[in-house]
């Protein structure tokens, strides 16, 4: 049985607040001990706050909103709001009580305590802390006043309990604003807008999106690539959006579903991207034996382009080697030892190790250094483990074995 907060100075922090709990749970005297505790410091007040937690004291929980310790004011006001047993409370504390007021109140779910509440937040604190409240509020109360609290709201924590109220409004404010509006509205609602259901938000971007770009960060369109692949592809292909999407890397979870589309769908979308790095992350998340055929259809209509080194790793070793010749035979390349190099060790393995001997025996250690790294990567491309050991000479193995 405890008596006083010194039974229980011999236990670790942990153990005793397991003993309080267990304590307050089946003690008759819990109320008459606690009363007591009251009565002393802040140590003993706390035990006193939390044995009427666990036992579910409201008279005693709600007596302590008057400590003057904030350390027992907060515990004791998110409990009574949580619990229902504070319904109005008192907005004449410091600004620190209201603040976690309005947290509770958002992570509790009880609207009906915010659709009361935020009136008189308002009224007495304006329009930034009775935002703070709309979260929390009933969907009638945020399609109510979200128009006139729009300029104070937090909308990225809004649509996440309220998208639909949400979608409405933003849908009503791009209908009156005109296109060079709309570009900056969404600089401030796309990334909340992205957080809603990906069915309007494909609607509300097929009606409104600006001409020259998609709004918000890539990363939040995997859910509209899962929802309708097919219509975000038609998003990004756009004709006005065409320079912006050249120089975009898609995210994984963007490419994952787009690939799903047949490759006909996606040849727009190769075409903007394959003078970026973003071609080759595109060709990196289809399976290797659409590579290439979907390569070749996209380079159709680019004349004799040169894939970069990222597209060159993903590609089919044949179609690697062929694109590797190409850009050998160019003046540019042929004129210039270290692209020969470099290109050489995208061959096909015997080509590669053959090209690339000279450098390895070259005076310049430089040069020997880049040959091996060279060598060593055309292995790598081969996928063959015994394909470095297959071209090896009968007489240097002789050489190497008289050595030993």
């Amino acid at each position: 049985m405890i008596s006083s907060a010194g039974d229980l100075d011999a236990l670790p922090f942990g153990q005793r607040l397991a003993e309080v709990a267990r304590w307050a749970r089946s003690s008759p005297d819990r109320a008459r001990v606690c009363a007591d505790l009251r009565g002393r410091g802040p140590y003993e007040r706390f035990l006193a706050l939390h044995a009427a937690l666990v036992a579910g004291a409201p008279g005693e929980v709600l007596a302590a909103l008057d400590d003057p310790d904030p350390a027992m004011r907060g515990p004791a006001l998110q409990a009574s709001l949580r619990a229902g047993w504070l319904t109005e409370p008192d907005l004449d504390v410091p600004a620190a009580d209201r603040h976690l007021i309005y947290r509770t109140v958002r992570a509790g779910r009880v609207p009906a305590v915010a659709d009361a509440l935020l009136p008189r937040v308002r009224e007495r604190f304006g329009d930034t802390e009775a935002a703070a409240l709309l979260p929390g509020c009933g969907a009638g109360t945020v399609r109510r006043l979200l128009p006139e609290l729009d300029h104070a709201t937090n909308l990225t924590a809004l649509a996440e309990r309220h998208p639909g109220p949400l979608l409405d409004h933003v849908t009503a404010v791009l209908e009156a604003a005109g296109p060079a509006l709309r570009s900056r509205l969404w600089d401030r609602v796309g990334h909340a807008v992205l957080r809603c259901p990906p069915a309007p938000v494909l609607r509300l971007l097929e009606r409104f999106a600006p001409e020259d770009r998609l709004p918000g960060a890539l990363a939040r369109y995997g859910p509209l690539a899962a929802h309708d692949p097919r219509r975000l592809a038609a998003l990004l292909t756009a004709p006005g959006r065409a320079s912006w999407v050249s120089w975009q890397r898609l995210p994984r979870p963007v490419l994952r579903h787009l690939i799903t589309l047949p490759d006909e769908d996606l040849l727009a979308l190769g075409r903007r991207l394959r003078q970026s790095s973003g071609f080759a992350a595109l060709l990196k998340a289809m399976p290797p034996s659409r590579r290439a055929a979907y390569y070749d259809r996209v380079q159709e209509d680019a004349g004799p382009a040169i894939p970069d080194t990222a597209t060159m790793e993903v590609l089919p070793h044949a179609l690697r080697a062929r694109e590797a010749v190409r850009a050998l035979g160019r003046p540019w390349a042929r004129d210039n030892e270290a692209a020969v190099l470099t290109w050489s060790a995208h061959l096909l393995w015997p080509q590669a190790r053959a090209a690339l001997s000279g450098a390895l025996r070259s005076g310049d250690a430089e040069v020997r250094a880049r040959g091996y790294q060279l060598l060593i990567a055309a292995a790598r491309r081969s996928r063959d483990p015994r394909g470095p050991q297959r071209g090896r000479r009968p007489q240097a193995v002789r050489e190497r074995v008289r050595r030993l």
